[in-house]
This record gives C-alpha cells, structure tokens and sequence, in this order.
C-alpha cells in the first residue's frame, strides 16, 4: 500500500470539510421523523466528526 502525502493546508482543508459535512449530517438527522433514517445520518456524522479528528492529529504529528 503507498504511502499517502499531504501539505498541512491540505490536511486543514480536508479536516474542515469533515467537519462542515459532519454538521450537515446532524442536520439533516434532526429533521427525520424515521428513526431508521436519523440514525444513518446520526452515523454519517459521527465517522465524519472522526475523519475529521484524524485529519488534525495528522497535522500536528506531522513533520513539518
């Protein structure tokens, strides 16, 4: 498998598209009366909300 190479403002950028679509995803759940569908929104946001995380920890573990 290769070894994928990211600049920091890619990593920022990558990281704050997770998390606007994490917020998305939270709002579309909150606007569901099928339990069915909010919860695979409710998912949708919280592997968003860790891609996201890993996005930042990547950045400040980077060597730069």
């Amino acid at each position: 498998m290769s070894t994928l190479e990211f600049t920091d403002d890619e990593l920022k950028d990558a990281a704050e598209a997770a998390r606007l679509a994490s917020e998305q995803a939270d709002k579309e759940a909150e606007k569901q009366n099928s339990p069915r569908i909010k919860a695979m929104f409710d998912g949708s946001a919280r592997r968003f909300r860790e891609l996201a995380n890993k996005f930042e920890r990547a950045r400040r573990y980077a060597v730069r």
